[in-house]
């Protein structure tokens, strides 16, 4: 299993989270997917990426000032953290938007 099969399931979760902030998008790439706050020309906005290479990084950033990153080698895990991330992302939207 690699990032790319877990597509779909990311898919759904995004909707799950995002129903309510149609500007937050989602885009995939071979070894990356991104969460992105789009509602502000914003140069540095807040988001939430996984990349896969040897191990799966998983970064927050709140778009100010604040970032967390987490290495992980498993996919599951990984995909807890990102969760994690994609919730505290929506919090934060909400909080300030």
């Amino acid at each position: 299993m690699n990032l790319k099969d877990k597509h779909k399931q990311i898919e759904n979760l995004f909707k799950s989270i995002f129903t309510d902030l149609p500007f937050v998008k989602i885009s995939y790439e071979s070894n990356l997917v991104s969460v992105i706050d789009t509602s502000k020309d914003n140069s540095d906005p807040p988001r939430v990426d996984i990349i896969e290479g040897d191990i799966y990084i998983i970064d927050f950033w709140d778009g100010y000032s604040a970032g967390d990153r987490i290495k992980e080698k498993n996919l599951e895990k990984s995909l807890k953290y990102f969760k994690k991330f994609l919730k505290k992302l929506h919090k934060q939207i909400v909080r300030f938007y």
